[in-house]
């Protein structure tokens, strides 16, 4: 199993403080349903590391909950981490296709 390490502009202990001041929740078997802690954190990416290395496709990517990791195809055994915080849309749009 990989274990990840690296240049993180936010640490697994940030992500976890801002679960906690978004409650965004989740459910695992460490903690049941809440918060995630910096180590269930860890875990999950280096699990979406791991079945991005085991598939190994170009290009490929895992994701889980708010977390998306992209094997970077210019640096072998590199990937970027991605932390959805929310939705977007165009209101405008939306309203004009509603009407239609």
């Amino acid at each position: 199993m990989t274990k990840i390490n690296g240049e993180w502009d936010l640490t697994p202990d940030e992500l976890a403080l801002i679960f906690a001041i978004k409650g965004w929740q989740y459910a695992n078997s460490e903690f049941g349903y809440g918060a995630p802690s910096a180590d269930s954190i860890a875990s999950v990416l280096n699990a979406l590391v791991n079945m991005c290395t085991d598939d190994g496709a170009k290009g490929s990517y895992a994701t889980i909950g708010r977390f998306l990791v992209v094997k970077d195809n210019d640096l072998p055994n590199s990937y970027d981490i991605y932390l959805r915080v929310g939705y977007v849309w165009d209101e405008m749009a939306l309203m004009a296709a509603a009407s239609d």
